[in-house]
């Protein structure tokens, strides 16, 4: 039996207001995911966080890629396109990581300390096509089933279908989450 996230007690924070960006220009490192699954598509999001001097690896949700029927296309905002290789899969956590041709990106920093409450956070995606960043202010931590961790950051902002896999960034513009999932108003993503 699949269960939803459990919650910490409330938490007694000065309420929040949620920031959707003006300034619509994409991050250079956050991509739109393309998963073909046969007579249907899974679009999602995702960020460069590595890469060599011929590869890059990118970060996104497992349930975006799941059903892909062959390689993924990662779609860079400068309009490089690269096919991608699912090379890891977390579906407890709900991570996949995915690998591609080296693009002409630098890779985002992934942050060494979790995000607490009260912390400023943005996310930043290709829901519903087009690219958008929208902020809020971490409320608490949530566990992705029965006896498992509270290791899922939530922040008060809503993604958009779509979003699934993008970053979540700390306030220094490192990753330190990736997006899961919105419902009324939060935004859930693993650390």
């Amino acid at each position: 039996m699949v269960r939803g996230p459990r919650t910490l007690p409330s938490l007694s924070v000065p309420p929040t207001r949620s920031a959707t960006s003006n300034s619509q220009t994409p991050h250079p490192a956050v991509v739109r995911i393309v998963a073909c699954e046969g007579k249907t598509t899974s679009l999602g999001s995702g960020t460069l966080i590595h890469v060599t001097e011929d590869f890059g690896l990118v970060i996104t949700n497992w349930h975006v890629v799941r059903g892909a029927k062959g390689p993924v296309e990662v779609i860079f905002p400068d309009g490089f396109r690269s096919g991608g290789t699912v090379m890891k899969l977390d579906d407890a956590w709900d991570l996949a990581a995915v690998g591609i041709w080296r693009p002409n990106v630098k890779p985002v920093p992934v942050a060494t300390k979790i995000p607490i409450r009260g912390d400023w956070l943005s996310i930043a995606g290709y829901g519903g096509g087009d690219y958008r960043t929208a902020s809020g202010r971490c409320t608490q931590y949530v566990a992705p089933g029965r006896n498992q961790p509270f290791e899922m950051v939530e922040l008060s902002t809503e993604a958009r279908q779509g979003d699934s896999g993008a970053p979540i960034f700390n306030a220094d513009g490192e990753l330190a989450g990736v997006l899961l999932g919105a419902k009324r108003g939060h935004t859930v993503g693993s650390v």
